[in-house]
């Protein structure tokens, strides 16, 4: 899982990462070139892209079915990946 934030208020971010104990990897997209990319027009934006580089889920705002529904979008790749994976 990778965190990506807009703007270009390094101390603001780092605080705000830091705060909400957000503990995972974080990238600060200075340049828009991630947001551009993804075409991500509103916030937050999740974006769930599987071990080969599809986007597999996509979802805009927040809120409980929001939510529910990434869970649901992991959980299901995480099976897919498992059972794709060699077995010694």
């Amino acid at each position: 899982m990778i965190g990506v934030s807009v703007g270009d208020e390094e101390d603001k971010w780092r605080a705000f990462t830091t705060k909400n104990q957000m503990v995972w990897n974080q990238y600060l997209d200075r340049d828009h070139r991630i947001q551009k990319a993804f075409a991500v027009r509103a916030f937050p934006t999740y974006i769930l892209i599987d071990h080969e580089g599809i986007v597999r889920f996509r979802v805009s705002g927040s809120g409980f079915e929001h939510n529910a529904n990434l869970d649901e979008a992991i959980r299901k790749q995480v099976k897919i990946v498992a059972k794709a994976a060699p077995t010694d």
